[in-house]
């Protein structure tokens, strides 16, 4: 990749010395020409103002006499704010995409090295350039022997490097990514690689591992996270003091740092498991990661009722049991056991994010926030309560559950989810007869007959009518409405009846999908899924 050098030339009075750049040394009045041969670069951007021009510029071009080609930029003097803005804007014109850029702050106004240091920063960024360096002629330090003068040449350009550590530190204490100081660690090692000056060990290693943390909690990966912190603190204790010796002499700025980032992180692997979830769920939730925060409580709480409820731990993570702890979960929440009713409320908010506000009536993001802070602390009080977990799905509810259901090929699957107390079934005279094999557990079943099942809109009153004499009790019964099944007229008068369950049932509303795999989905009132 080929080379550009931007130099700025000022009104001083320079003096011939010779630059020591360590592994060698040029004689030359102008830095910009000693660092010209030493870079050799394609190009010399020579930032100048008229007044330097006109006392420099002549002995200037004499002494460079042709080594490199030169793209002369006339600049303000930099006396306020707008000339400097227009000198940053000159400059950083003068630039390409993707350039490799070095740049001489040894002459010119006072202000220039912080205008140079903040362009080449900027441009890093915003044009993705590569930095060949950020460099000091100090005629100033010089030293004299035998009548001939030395200057020293400093290499700032770590001091580039300062400000993208700067945003790295910025983005894991506010958001908790380490993954910017990670790949910053990895490209240290391959530059000083590149250019032969020793070899550190451990750095590309450790970038890596800091990087493989940040994708596993950015991604939700609760198990993977946990895998990749206990990985980084075991490399961490077998290497600490070697680690230590190579950011002091590599990425010294990231030192302090990375004492925060293996405090942080080791806080959240040195707890039991429990812990760890809930700890982890909160370190999104303080960093608004509210999705991943939610999804990862609710996902947790499925995990424990497969252990504690289903006594099937080493079957975690297979679909078919977490299904049925969610299912447990669900009744549970129905009948007021307070692990199920957190389990129901997450439900509701995980669909809410989950479908990005593309549905009925949103959640305003505050709210969400609320309620995820909300619900993360009931959970964290009802972790500790092992009788209560023990206990789920153990009793059947005190609350009788009544399914109430057009006759149709998805009878069977609600009954089966619902395990109902009794069954009312809506259907035809002759469809009475059919519905035996699908509630024969039951040893309740009513039947509400309509006298013509495709054309039954307008019996929908006489329907509600019998259906409520069938409800009335002392206590209020948990009602579940299937609106799937039979055909149109009796799902129109299942969504009728649900809405009038209401004022004497505690009333869910379903709809068995008996599609093969066979799907219960919660509904609200207005149809919209909860589950």
């Amino acid at each position: 990749m080929s080379l550009k050098l931007v130099a700025f030339l000022g009104t001083g009075d320079y003096e011939p010395t010779r630059y020591d750049f360590g592994d060698a040394q040029i004689a030359a009045r102008y830095f910009p020409i000693a660092l010209a041969q030493y870079l050799k670069p394609h190009q010399l951007i020579l930032c100048l103002t008229d007044k330097a021009a006109k006392k420099h510029g002549r002995s200037f071009y004499q002494e460079l006499a042709d080594k490199v080609a030169v793209d002369e930029l006339l600049i303000p003097d930099g006396k306020n704010e707008d000339e400097l803005w227009e000198i940053f804007e000159q400059v950083a014109g003068r630039v390409g995409e993707q350039d490799k850029l070095a740049m001489d702050i040894t002459h010119g106004f006072r202000s220039l090295p912080m205008i140079a240091l903040l362009i080449i920063s900027y441009l890093k960024f915003v044009k993705h350039i590569r930095v060949g360096g950020l460099w000091y002629g100090s005629y100033a330090a010089r030293t004299a022997e035998g009548g001939q003068s030395t200057s020293p040449v400093f290499n700032l350009t770590p001091f580039v490097d300062l400000l993208e550590w700067i945003a790295g530190a910025n983005s894991f204490v506010k958001y908790g990514d380490a993954e910017p100081v990670g790949k910053m660690l990895q490209l240290i090692q391959r530059d000083i690689r590149g250019r032969d000056l020793g070899e550190p060990m451990r750095l590309q290693s450790l970038g890596s591992r800091l990087t493989r943390v940040s994708q596993a909690l950015l991604l939700g990966r609760g198990e993977k996270t946990r895998q990749a912190i206990l990985a980084l603190k075991q490399d961490l204790d077998h290497h600490w003091d070697a680690i230590v010796s190579e950011l002091d002499s590599w990425a010294k700025p990231c030192l302090p740092l990375w004492r925060q980032m293996t405090a942080e992180y080791g806080r959240l692997v040195e707890v039991d498991d429990g812990a760890y979830e809930l700890g982890l769920v909160q370190w999104y939730l303080n960093r608004d990661y509210i999705p991943q925060g939610v999804t990862l409580l609710q996902e947790c709480i499925i995990s424990r009722a497969v252990a504690e409820c289903l006594r099937l731990p080493e079957q975690v993570n297979k679909l078919a049991v977490r299904e049925k702890a969610k299912a447990v979960l669900r009744r549970e929440g129905y009948a007021q056991n307070p692990i199920g009713q957190v389990f129901n409320k997450l439900t509701q908010l995980r669909n809410d994010i989950a479908h990005a506000g593309y549905r009925p009536h949103p959640m305003e993001a505050s709210t969400m926030k609320k309620n995820a802070l909300e619900y993360t602390e009931e959970m964290r009080g009802l972790w500790r309560e092992d009788a209560l977990w023990q206990s789920l799905g153990k009793e059947e509810p005190l609350t009788e559950r009544v399914l109430i259901s057009p006759l149709g090929s998805s009878l069977s699957l609600a009954a089966s989810h619902v395990r109902p107390h009794r069954a009312i079934i809506i259907t035809s005279k002759e469809g009475s007869a059919l519905a035996g094999e699908a509630l024969k557990s039951l040893s309740r079943v009513h039947y509400i007959v309509v006298a013509e099942p495709l054309n039954c809109f307008g019996e929908k009153d006489r329907v509600w009518g019998e259906l409520a004499k069938l409800l009335s009790s002392r206590e209020r019964p948990q009602a579940f409405v299937n609106i799937n099944g039979g055909t149109t007229a009796l799902s129109y008068i299942a969504w009728h009846v649900a809405g009038k369950c209401q004022a004497s049932c505690v009333t869910k509303i379903i709809a068995a999908l008996d599609d093969g795999g066979g799907k219960i989905v919660y509904l609200d009132e207005g149809g919209r899924e909860n589950e």
